[in-house]
């Protein structure tokens, strides 16, 4: 596969997420005002063909990365052809049992 080009748009809305269920302290492809991540993505200008993971805990990216690409479903999404860009957000919520709050959007234009 080439490799994926970081596209802002994706990143911002990856970012927003990541942080909005750091502050609301759960872990969904929801948001905590309902949205979903194809709304948000919208949100943001980028266009509609997308897919998210998000993950939670501790061990930051590289322990999110072994456990997409040991499932199946995830692994499959993170390696689809048809997405040619992405977008990472992080945050972290030390008061709380999660931790790391990671998103990453794919899409391609």
């Amino acid at each position: 596969l080439p490799a994926l080009t970081i596209n802002s748009l994706l990143t911002n809305a990856a970012q927003a997420h990541a942080a909005d269920m750091a502050c609301s302290g759960r872990i969904s492809h929801t948001g905590s005002d309902g949205s979903s991540a194809y709304a948000r993505i919208l949100a943001s200008g980028y266009s509609p063909s997308y897919a998210e993971e998000i993950i939670y805990g501790g061990g930051g990216p590289q322990a999110a990365m072994t456990w997409w690409m040991n499932d199946q479903i995830h692994r499959n999404a993170i390696l689809n052809a048809k997405s040619t860009e992405m977008g990472v957000g992080y945050a972290y919520y030390s008061n709380g049992s999660y931790g790391d709050f990671i998103v990453v959007d794919f899409g391609s234009p």
